[in-house]
């Protein structure tokens, strides 16, 4: 740990605790406990991705950004690249044919009518 603010011993047990709690949360993303689990595609697939990539896909008109976004810019260790040598995530991954909650339709007809009721209550109300 050269140059660690922390010594080895806390560095360590810091190290440890936060392997706990990752392997403890049920919705860490790399967890297999449904019903929040990925499949083994879909993990393969978002380990693919970065922020540099995120920013590319999502932001209008940035065309080149660094590789690693959180380090500074170096000419050589960190220069742009263009947005295109960057992987793009496959989404079909997550496709379904069906949806995993089926609402039956008389429950959403009754959820928009109090919708509906609410709303116009609100409305005479102002």
């Amino acid at each position: 740990l050269s140059g660690a603010v922390v010594g080895p011993t806390f560095g360590c047990l810091l190290g440890q605790q936060f392997q706990i709690l990752k392997k403890g949360d049920r919705f860490w993303y790399e967890n297999n406990i449904p019903p929040s689990a990925f499949t083994k595609d879909q993990l393969q697939e978002l380990r693919k991705v970065n922020l540099a990539s995120i920013l590319c896909e999502n932001l209008d008109g940035v065309y080149m950004v660094q590789p690693d976004v959180f380090i500074g810019l170096d000419p050589y260790l960190n220069s742009p690249v263009t947005c295109d040598v960057f992987p793009r995530i496959n989404i079909e991954l997550w496709k379904t044919d069906s949806p995993a909650l089926q609402v039956p339709e008389a429950i959403l007809i009754q959820t928009l009518e109090k919708g509906t009721e609410g709303l116009a209550m609100r409305r005479k109300e102002e």
